[in-house]
């Protein structure tokens, strides 16, 4: 993972305490959609 993906993922831990599951599907969702972007041939 890159250090922007790290950090990203540690974002998100600290969002998911704050806002619990609703907010933990979005950010999943949008996550994914970044890291889809960022891979080769993606």
């Amino acid at each position: 993972m890159t250090k922007e993906a790290e950090d990203l993922v540690a974002e998100e831990e600290g969002l998911l305490e704050q806002h619990g599951d609703k907010a933990a599907e979005h950010v999943t969702r949008f996550l994914m959609m970044l890291i889809d972007k960022q891979l080769p041939g993606g």
